[in-house]
């Protein structure tokens, strides 16, 4: 599946090298108004033209003891290729990834790091290594053996490469893309490039159906949602792993259900200083809800709802958005936060109370 957000000139910034803000509007009549929208970042100038094609160059593979910088040096079993995302009139990467696989987990390559070297999400988006590998030692070291975890599907892909955790869905399910405007017309060349990289198999086992119920449940209300979550993992014990991003690859894949955006602010290491800013740049485009997001030293990115619809969903309501209490969700207890990621537990029959 793939969709693309609509991008926006941040209102008062004129400036065509300041932060943009990307909006996911809940109803398609605010999308048809956002085509009149123009791109704020110069790094995007890099696609335009549409690229006649953009591929992965192979740049180094071996053990993962050769990739220091991953930190998966005491991971079994892993082979790690190191790629770079190249279009034909430049030579300079659009994107650093890493793909690890594991003869003894055959689920073939996995995405182990996805580094843009522009300032937009291209293709996909993911945490770092570095953030995951916390969320993993978490998991490894008190989730029970026999524990079922539902997780987006790149993550649950990790997980199960990384720990031969057991998890609902990991095959390769290829959505949502995030496609730039200026390569919309390509939509099929790129949706074929991903699936022959990653070598997606469209015919392999109940995956996607379970990842579309999955996404139902997220995108319900809390109630709702919750009791979907429990007829999915059919009384065994089962934890929950969201993190930030996922919100916004769910808002990308169902933009008529959830309205999100992100905008990117400069750290300027102030916190009250920059909460304050973000407040009234959000009450000026009235927006409803908004949760932060380290990415570096220099910016902080800011995911914010649209509308109370939105705010209502179950994802919304178990990550840190300022409408959210993560913590009185019935059924779902946290039991684990860092970073980005949040774990919870699922409540609801004798096994798991």
């Amino acid at each position: 599946m793939t969709a693309t957000a609509a991008s926006k000139q941040v209102p008062g910034h004129p400036s065509h090298n300041e932060d943009i803000s990307r909006k996911l509007p809940i109803v398609s009549v605010l999308l048809m108004v956002g085509g009149l929208i123009v791109l704020g970042w110069v790094g995007w100038s890099v696609f335009k033209p549409a690229p006649s094609s953009y591929y992965y160059q192979l740049v180094k593979e071996g053990s993962a003891e050769e990739f220091p910088e991953l930190g998966l040096s005491e991971v079994p079993d892993i082979s790690v290729s190191k790629y770079e995302l190249l279009i034909d009139d430049t030579d300079k990467p659009l994107v650093v990834l890493y793909v690890g696989e594991n003869s003894q987990v055959d689920i073939g390559p996995v995405l182990l790091e996805w580094q843009t070297q522009i300032n937009e999400p291209l293709i996909t988006m993911a945490p770092s290594i570095t953030e995951f590998a916390t969320l993993m030692e978490a998991i490894t070291e008190h989730l029970p053996e026999n524990a079922l975890v539902f997780a987006w599907w790149d993550t649950s892909r990790r997980l199960k490469l990384l720990g031969n955790i057991d998890t609902l869905f990991y095959e390769h399910l290829s959505q949502p893309l995030l496609i730039p405007d200026d390569w919309r017309e390509r939509c099929k060349s790129i949706e074929n490039t991903e699936r022959q990289f990653w070598r997606v198999n469209d015919n392999a086992g109940p995956g996607k159906e379970l990842f579309q119920r999955f996404q139902e449940a997220l995108l319900s209300d809390k109630v709702t949602g919750v009791a979907e979550l429990r007829a999915l993992a059919e009384n065994r014990e089962t934890y929950l792993v969201l993190h930030i991003t996922d919100a916004y690859k769910l808002g990308i894949a169902n933009p008529e259900q959830v309205g999100i955006g992100y905008k990117d602010f400069p750290n300027t290491g102030n916190l009250h200083t920059m909460s304050r800013h973000v407040k009234k740049w959000l009450k000026e485009n009235e927006y409803i809800s908004f949760s932060l997001e380290k990415r570096d030293g220099t910016s902080i990115r800011v995911y914010f709802l649209t509308d109370l619809i939105s705010a209502d969903t179950l994802i919304a309501q178990a990550l840190p958005f300022t409408t959210s209490k993560p913590f009185e969700i019935q059924d779902l207890s946290v039991v684990y936060q860092s970073g980005g990621y949040w774990v919870y537990k699922l409540l609801g029959n004798d096994k798991t109370k």
